[in-house]
């Protein structure tokens, strides 16, 4: 059983990592115990990868996190992730237990720590105990939500960058489901443990004929095998160092494997691979760097900003070709130390590069892959002394001469000598300054064949491959098949589902009729709580020991809550009143609790789009003409083939408010396409549109509003938020969502009938989200309206009796698919990738904020616009006989509007600066528009509900 590291018991039992951190502190006042496991658990966090490990929590995952009933506190108690919105700020603070005497034991309350103890101690008569005012602290509470209307390769992709790396099975349920998941040969931790023995055995032997006796470093090679058996074989046999051939399959068990492991990778390095290996956090060393090309990839690589943060440079074997082979990878030898044979060797050029160059990589050795016939012709049970076993394999023989001629050189290396950076005198001064001929550069060489020989002869590193894993899959397609589900979820979640274990159906968080121990049901109380409570989420209560954090979040603001979880009720919930499940209100129904370690804000579109295909291969999508014109043509396939509506649908998509001044809002745009069907009288009669289908594959969050009488009507389902001031405190609306979610609303499925009072103030909320950009909360006395950010698409069939920024009306091409169509025409994972990642970079609020307008840019507008605006002025009066006449002139709005669009239409093509080549083209955009707008107000205005369509605006 390998110790539990500092990661791994942050990550497995936090309750005890809390407790310990109060025993060793000094000063155990809370607001010192709280910085000192903030700072604990975040710099054990602090980087990607390291987070990446901690398990995201969702409706599909929850009731395997959640602690089982009557386990041990200590163990049972996991670090979660949630990425939620908050939903109610209003709870208040709550004050608890800080500190209890147990015996001679201080045990603190901090960050749930009240759960270790026993029921005894927390009992209701112990609770109403009078205890000392010193021992009581407080915190802030709050509810949170699952993202509302996050979609579903959003919400896929943050579970991929989230995937843990463990659960709560035990080391030997863990051994049992690798046993069922593993491709052929599960047995790798007692095969491991049998290389190990055979190690041994050869350090025994060696040192019988004079050698060394050290026992080299175990790199077990894991090429091709999935990830639970690599798990087994670290947790089972505390095997640390394991090796890959390929960078995107280590890549990706990186991601859900413990990042105590330790990897090497033995492949050979691809100039356009260095980034890849970059973003892997532990990689340990790479076996194979054979050209100062390689070598200055990885030091750009590993420079540059995008790289996961290392706590140490990147250590480097050089590989050397001592058998001379054409078919294998390596620099040659080099067997002899005279200046004038030694001065053209490539391979010592590549170490001295190494070492006066490139600061992020450090030299550590070199490595040879011998010939197969070297490495049968050597019999370990033979030889009478350690020259004698050398010699016997030519290979190991010229990679020792190699090293001890290395390290000569680099000590006489002119350029190695006047190097003055600091690195390079205290890395290298073993090598450079020591006394011992290995300058401690290692010696790697030795696989499955040949380990105990390589062992006999020295050999700091052995790679094992076969023997650690048995035979690999034929193929790398097979392989890779084999293995997909426990990289998309994690071996230890991929186990659970071979196993058969039960989990939460679709509706598992918000059904409630789940039943079973595994299951998890909401509580019917806390369904109010959730904008969309149909749909699979979790909800429960975020709990702050940093009470000044917490009074700067808000209520709708997307946060990522790193933390402890439990269970809790509800604070002041009357339980009888709210239909929970509870047995009486002595026994409120509990839900999820985090206890924040920490927590922070975040922006809905920094979730990352997918990147196992590497997005768009020429670049930023939408800075492409090929690849923007292909996602034009996508959006139209929703809108009748309409190429014009498309394009200000994605303008709609992107647009963020960057400035917010009383009752003005810039960077807002709400669109309304006209001339929409029903649903009712199109070929299909499903409700969700075509155009709502391909957005939900494009961006983060999207929500259909509906528009159907009955629901507007319906006083369980309103659009606001609202509170009867006690109960579960805030019921959640359905537009409580969070800022750059983008709501699409149908009045085709509104039909026939009369609005009640409830409909009329859903109507009102919506008018309010889409035309001050406010959401107003209703509370029993008075109502307050909060500040939302929300990208609106309306579709009606007149124009619309919303308010909007800019009417399209709808131009159908011949031969168009059925706006309802629920067929979603096939999109390359690649190109879907690239459009994503380009659309999430646009729809940046520091994207929007960031925009520039020249000052010459905008007076040449200006200049622009009053000349043609004094242009039509003149027509107008020409047509009038002479009469001045102000009719058709543009005005002010028409200026809006136009800034508006072109602000919009520069950040679409992924432009930081306005150009005046960008305004012409709006200029152009918005001609086109007012013209189509023109072309259909006869047939508008014989619709009863259609005003004045003549400058495309409402407001």
């Amino acid at each position: 059983m390998v110790p539990d590291t500092d990661f791994t018991a942050a990550l497995n039992k936090p309750l005890e990592v809390v407790q310990k951190i109060y025993n060793d502190a000094q000063d155990k006042s809370s607001d010192s115990i709280t910085k000192l496991v903030t700072a604990h658990f975040h710099q054990l966090f602090a980087s990607a990868d390291a987070k990446s490990k901690i398990p995201t929590l969702s409706a599909a995952n929850i009731a395997t996190l959640l602690p089982k009933p009557n386990a041990d506190a200590g163990s049972s108690h996991r670090l979660v992730r949630f990425r939620a919105m908050i939903q109610d700020t209003g709870l208040g603070t709550e004050v608890f237990l800080a500190k209890h005497q147990q015996g001679d034991r201080n045990i603190t309350g901090l960050f749930g720590g009240e759960a270790t103890l026993p029921a005894s101690e927390s009992s209701a008569d112990a609770e109403h105990a009078e205890p000392d005012h010193q021992d009581l602290a407080e915190r802030a509470v709050m509810y949170a939500v699952s993202v509302p209307g996050q979609t579903e390769w959003a919400a896929q992709a943050h579970r991929e960058a989230a995937a843990a790396g463990s659960s709560d099975s035990s080391v030997d349920e863990l051994t049992n489901a690798t046993a069922a998941v593993a491709i052929e040969e599960p047995q790798s931790p007692q095969k491991v443990e049998e290389v190990r023995q055979r190690i041994r055995r050869a350090v025994e032997k060696g040192k019988a004929i004079g050698s060394s006796g050290k026992e080299p470093r175990l790199v077990a090679i894991s090429k091709l095998h999935p990830p639970s058996t690599i798990l087994a074989a670290h947790r089972k046999a505390g095997q640390l160092h394991f090796g890959e051939n390929y960078v995107q399959e280590m890549v990706d068990k990186a991601k859900v494997l413990p990042r105590e492991i330790r990897w090497h990778f033995v492949g050979g390095l691809q100039s356009n691979k260095g980034k890849l290996l970059a973003s892997i956090p532990n990689l340990y060393l790479l076996e194979t760097l054979d050209s100062i090309k390689a070598a200055n990839v990885l030091q750009k690589a590993l420079s540059s900003p995008d790289a996961a943060k290392r706590d140490e440079p990147l250590r480097v074997y050089l590989q050397v070709n001592t058998s001379g082979e054409d078919a294998k990878s390596g620099l040659p030898p080099i067997l002899s130390t005279d200046p004038e044979q030694a001065k053209e060797s490539e391979l010592l050029k590549l170490a001295v590069h190494v070492i006066t160059k490139c600061p992020n990589l450090r030299l550590r050795g070199v490595m040879t892959i011998g010939a197969a016939a070297n490495s049968s012709s050597a019999d370990a049970d033979q030889p009478k002394s350690v020259d004698e076993i050398v010699s016997a394999n030519p290979d190991f023989e010229r990679l020792i001469l190699t090293r001890k001629n290395l390290v000569e050189l680099l000590r006489k290396d002119a350029d190695v000598a006047k190097a003055d950076q600091t690195h390079v005198k205290e890395a290298y001064a073993d090598l450079l300054e020591g006394s011992e001929a290995n300058g401690g550069l290692e010696l790697s060489m030795g696989m499955s064949a040949d380990m105990d020989v390589a062992t006999m002869a020295g050999s700091d590193n052995v790679r094992v491959g076969t023997d650690c894993f048995g035979r690999r899959p034929g193929t790398r397609e097979e392989a890779m098949k084999g293995m997909k589900r426990e990289l998309e979820v994690g071996p230890e979640a991929a186990a659970e589902e071979l196993k058969g274990s039960s989990a939460p159906s679709q509706g598992g968080a918000a059904s409630s009729s789940s039943s079973g121990a595994d299951k998890y049901t909401l509580p019917r109380a806390f369904l109010a709580k959730s904008p969309i409570p149909e749909a699979p989420h979790v909800g429960g209560l975020v709990k702050l020991y940093d009470l000044e954090a917490a009074e700067k979040f808000k209520t709708t603001e997307l946060v990522e809550v790193i933390g402890i979880l439990d269970k809790a009720s509800l604070p002041q919930a009357e339980w009888q009143e709210t239909g929970s499940g509870a047995a009486s209100s002595a026994e409120p129904a509990e839900v999820p609790c985090i206890h924040a370690v920490w927590a922070s804000a975040v922006e809905l579109d920094s979730v990352q789009a997918q990147e196992s295909t590497g997005g768009s291969s020429s670049g930023n999508a939408l800075a492409q003409s090929a690849d923007r014109d292909a996602l034009i043509a996508f959006l139209s396939g929703g809108l009748a083939g309409d190429k014009l509506a498309a394009e200000l649908v994605l303008l709609a998509t992107i647009a963020r408010i960057h400035v917010r001044r009383a009752n003005l809002c810039l960077g807002a745009l709400t669109l309304n396409v006209s001339n929409f069907g029903a649903a009712g009288k199109t070929a299909s009669s499903a409700e969700q549109t075509q155009l709502s289908r391909r957005l939900n594959m494009l961006l983060p969050a999207v929500v259909d509003v509906s528009m159907e009488l009955a629901s507007l009507n319906d006083d369980r389902k309103p659009l606001y938020a609202r509170s009867a001031g006690e109960g579960t405190g805030l019921e959640a609306g359905r537009l409580q969502l969070v800022n750059g979610t983008t709501i699409v609303v149908n009045e085709g499925t509104m039909g026939e009938g009369q609005l009640k009072e409830s409909g009329i103030r859903n109507i009102r909320a919506l008018s309010s989200v889409l035309e001050s950009h406010k959401l107003p909360y209703a509370f029993p006395y008075s109502e307050f309206e909060f500040d939302t950010d929300l990208n609106a698409v309306v579709l009606s069939q007149g124009k619309s009796f919303l308010p909007f920024d800019i009417h399209c009306p709808l131009s159908p091409e011949a031969g168009s698919e059925d706006l309802y169509s629920s067929s979603v025409p096939k999109v390359e994972a690649e190109q879907l990738a690239g459009w994503r990642s380009a659309l999430l970079g646009a729809r940046s609020l520091a994207t929007a904020k960031a925009f520039e307008i020249p000052d010459s840019v905008s007076e040449h507008i200006q200049h622009e616009f009053v000349a043609e605006r004094r242009k039509e002025q003149q027509e107008a009066t020409d047509a009038h006989g002479g009469v001045a006449s102000k009719e058709g002139a543009l005005g002010q709005e028409d200026l809006l509007r136009r800034m508006s669009l072109v602000r919009l239409l520069a950040i679409s093509h992924s432009e930081k600066t306005l150009t005046i080549e960008r305004w012409n083209s709006a200029v152009e955009l918005d001609k086109q528009l007012m013209q189509r707008v023109a072309a259909a107000q006869p047939q508008s205005q014989q619709t009863p509900a259609t005003g004045s369509a003549g400058a495309g605006v409402s407001r």
